[in-house]
């Protein structure tokens, strides 16, 4: 799809800018927007609407709609919007400048090229890396080498399942990471009985941004699996896309990534994607009730991410979602009685590389409703001003926000948190079922701007401010983690890991 903004009425009519990739960006008159309109213009923000690119859709917010009382939103062929979506041949009004919208959406040319091993032909997409293997030979591959068969028992009652765990000969490959359950004792839960191909969901675990997660049991193997079935994703060809996609990176291992080990079609053609099932909840469940953790906790949790994300960055894997519900935990933090007993969960780093996959497949987060504010509360500064370009001090820069919320239970900006907009639930709990309601009022009564102008024009609080008693020493590596400009950063997950292991 390629979409072309071309100046019909104010300063530099007639001017013309293409984009030809899934991405988001900003217009306004400041002069680091994607965009830049004239300075001059007294009706035009700084950063006034952000738009996003992502195939088959094309999507306008207004940055100044969010809690600040804006007096001049943008007008979509002459009608004031919030955010729209935008179509071939609108025209959109911002103070004295007047765009049209010229969208070409074209199918995506398959290219074809020969499996290495068999000789079977195989068809990818433009601007997909050409495969080397089919899918079959792929999954031979993993399947070969796999030495003696594995004695496998039933995590809950013992029972033998050596037969069924082996007979895809990958047992050994995942041992520590799958976990086998006979039918008598699998969890109970809806839907019963859906299938996905191959894999029955037992019970619904979450939904996300992107997706919903269920609990699935593969029956052949007895192993037990996460399964996200994405979502808002229609078009034929780029489903296949986001599935060879997602196969590049199946059985990356290592002990803070989730694992990834299969990625599909279901019956309606819809994508979804089977992953290791990690029990333990979220990164920020305790944080999210009201209770900030100890350094003593918080910097191994963040050390064990930072493992994970150097081995993503070696394989030039930038996250672009990194956020305490995107790392997983092995087992609970807090033990029965609240206490944390020794040792402390190994903390792993979901979706890595979905966010990618997912925008290449038409899939869109960012404008969509204020439900996706807890994506927006890590971004970087630089993700804000270009999603498509962003490198690995961007995924830091997201760390460093995950530690500094787990130490104080704030952001370093002034968002609200987790637990004030459940508070205001709580209140109010007939009108704002949604936390992403409750949150867009909380900002509208405060008179918060939107998160985006925040991050790009305001600096983070200083850690200390927030929680006086930390050391001086952790606060200085806490703040640098979080410094608008990228190049102040640390530069590399093992630097930040080095900083954060000096500091304790």
């Amino acid at each position: 799809m390629k979409v072309a903004l071309t100046v019909i009425k104010g300063p530099g009519s007639g001017l013309v800018r293409e984009f030809l990739e899934p991405r988001g960006f900003i217009i306004g008159r400041a002069p680091d927007c994607e965009v830049q309109l004239p300075p001059t213009d007294p009706y035009v923000s700084r950063q006034h609407v952000y738009v996003e690119i992502c195939p088959p859709a094309c999507r306008v917010r207004d940055l100044g709609s969010d809690g600040t009382g804006a007096t001049n939103p943008p007008r979509l062929n002459g009608q004031p919007v919030t955010a729209a979506d935008l179509n071939d041949g609108d025209v959109l009004e911002l103070g004295y400048t007047q765009f049209r919208i010229d969208i070409t959406r074209e199918r995506p040319v398959s290219l074809a090229t020969a499996c290495a091993q068999c000789g079977q032909r195989i068809e990818y997409l433009t601007g997909e890396p050409a495969p080397r293997r089919c899918a079959q030979c792929e999954d031979r591959a993993r399947r070969s080498g796999s030495g003696a068969a594995l004695q496998i028992g039933c995590a809950h009652c013992g029972c033998d399942l050596s037969a069924r765990g082996n007979s895809d000969r990958r047992a050994r490959k995942l041992a520590g990471v799958a976990l086998y359950h006979c039918r008598d004792c699998l969890p109970k839960g809806e839907p019963a009985g859906e299938a996905v191909q191959g894999y029955r969901l037992l019970r619904r675990l979450g939904e996300g941004g992107m997706g919903t997660v269920h609990l699935a049991y593969h029956e052949p193997t007895a192993r037990i699996w996460a399964l996200k079935r994405m979502k808002d994703l229609q078009n034929d060809e780029l489903n296949k896309r986001f599935v060879r996609g997602m196969r590049l990176h199946r059985d990356l291992a290592h002990r803070n990534v989730v694992r990834c080990f299969d990625s599909g079609l279901d019956a309606a053609g819809n994508p979804f994607v089977i992953t290791e099932y990690v029990a333990g909840g979220e990164l920020g469940a305790t944080v999210d009730a009201g209770t900030p953790l100890s350094p003593q906790i918080a910097l191994p949790l963040i050390c064990g991410v930072l493992e994970g994300l150097a081995q993503l960055h070696a394989r030039e894997i930038v996250h672009r979602d990194l956020k305490p519900p995107n790392i997983l935990l092995d087992r609970p933090l807090l033990d029965s009685a609240g206490g944390c007993a020794p040792p402390l969960p190994t903390p792993k780093i979901a979706d890595f590389d979905l966010a990618v996959c997912y925008g290449l497949a038409g899939g869109t987060r960012i404008t969509k409703h204020l439900t996706r504010m807890g994506t927006l509360m890590y971004m970087s500064p630089e993700q804000v001003r270009d999603t498509a370009s962003v490198k690995e001090p961007s995924d830091l820069y997201a760390v460093g926000v995950m530690l500094y919320y787990l130490l104080t239970g704030r952001y370093s900006f002034d968002f609200p948190t987790p637990a004030e907009v459940r508070k205001l639930q709580g209140e109010r709990l007939a009108q704002w079922r949604d936390p992403g309601e409750a949150l867009r009022m909380i900002m509208q009564w405060e008179r918060i701007k939107h998160p985006f102008r925040i991050i790009l024009n305001e600096q983070p609080t200083p850690v200390r401010k927030r929680n006086p008693d930390l050391p001086e020493k952790l606060a200085l590596v806490v703040d640098r983690s979080v410094r608008k400009d990228a190049a102040e950063r640390f530069q590399s997950a093992a630097a930040f890991r080095a900083a954060l292991e000096h500091a304790l």
